[in-house]
C-alpha cells in the first residue's frame, strides 16, 4: 500500500507524465522504461515522476522498477499508457477569388465527437469565405486533442469589358470592334465563338464579347451594330457647263 502510479493520457506530439508515489520508503528509487523503443534512447528515464514524448499514437506499456532500501528484491509494475491520434487537417492551397465569388473551406471528414472553432469563433465543420484574408480552424478530437490548420484567401480586383456605344455600320465599310484595354494573357470569345481580341462586322445586329483575365475573372458587354447611308463628299470637279466633260455625278 506504500506505491501508486499516476499517469496522464497524451496527444501525439505531447507530453505524458507518468509519477510513482511512494510513501514510507525514503530513499526509494525509480527507472522507467516506457514500452517505446522507437524512440531511442528517450525510452528510459530515471526518477520517481518521469515525462515522455511518445513516437506514435496507440497503446503502450510502461514498466517501472522501484528500489526500496532494505528490500531485496526491486518491485516492477506496469502501467498501460494510452497515446491518442492527432486529427488530419489540410485546409488546402491558397486560393483566389474574383470579386462577389465565395469559397467554401473544409475541416474534412472527422470521427463523431469532433469539434471546430474557426478564426472567427464560429464552429461549423466548414466556413464560407468571401473577403481576403488568412482563415485558421483548430480541430479538436473526442479524446482532446487538438490540431490547426490554416490558408489564405486572396480577392482579386472585378474584370471589366466595354464594346463602347450602340453604333451605326455604314454597308459600304466593315466596322472593327475593338474591346476596352485587357491585361496581358486575356482571352475573348465572342458571341460567333470567334477567339481574336477583335470583330470584323459586315452585318447590323446584336455583338458580344467574354472576356476572361489571366486571374480566371470574367467580364462581358454586348452593343447593337445598326445599319445607316452613311454621308458621302461631292467631288469638287463636277463641272455641269455644256462642256460634255464632268457634267454629271452618279
Amino acid at each position: 500500500g506504500w506505491l501508486s502510479l499516476a499517469f496522464s493520457c497524451g496527444c501525439l506530439g505531447s507530453a505524458t507524465t507518468l509519477q510513482a508515489v511512494v510513501q514510507n520508503a525514503p530513499g526509494a528509487t525509480a527507472t522507467w522504461n516506457f514500452g517505446d523503443p522507437a524512440s531511442g534512447a528517450s525510452n528510459t528515464a530515471t526518477g520517481l515522476t518521469a515525462t515522455h514524448v511518445y513516437s506514435a499514437a496507440g497503446t503502450f506499456t510502461a514498466t517501472l522498477t522501484l528500489t526500496v532500501p532494505g528490500v531485496a528484491a526491486p518491485l516492477v509494475v506496469m502501467q498501460v499508457v494510452t497515446v491518442n491520434a492527432l486529427s488530419t487537417v489540410n485546409l488546402g492551397l491558397a486560393r483566389q477569388l474574383c470579386a462577389g465569388q465565395e469559397v467554401v473551406l473544409q475541416a474534412g471528414n472527422q470521427p463523431a465527437g469532433t469539434t471546430y472553432r474557426w478564426q472567427d469563433g464560429s464552429a461549423g465543420s466548414t466556413f464560407t469565405a468571401r473577403a481576403a484574408g488568412t482563415y485558421t480552424v483548430t480541430v479538436t478530437s473526442a479524446q482532446g486533442c487538438s490540431t490547426t490548420a490554416s490558408t489564405t484567401v486572396a480577392v482579386l480586383p472585378a474584370a471589366t469589358v466595354s464594346l463602347g456605344r450602340d453604333t451605326t455600320l455604314c454597308l459600304q465599310n466593315p466596322l472593327v470592334l475593338r474591346p476596352s484595354a485587357q491585361p496581358a494573357g486575356t482571352t475573348y470569345r465572342w458571341q460567333d465563338g470567334s477567339t481574336t481580341p477583335t470583330l470584323e462586322v459586315l452585318n447590323p445586329g446584336t455583338y458580344a464579347v467574354s472576356v476572361t483575365q489571366p486571374g480566371g475573372c470574367t467580364a462581358q458587354d454586348a452593343l447593337v451594330v445598326s445599319s445607316a447611308r452613311c454621308p458621302f463628299t461631292i467631288p469638287n470637279i463636277i463641272t455641269p457647263n455644256g462642256d460634255q466633260r464632268n457634267e454629271t455625278f452618279v
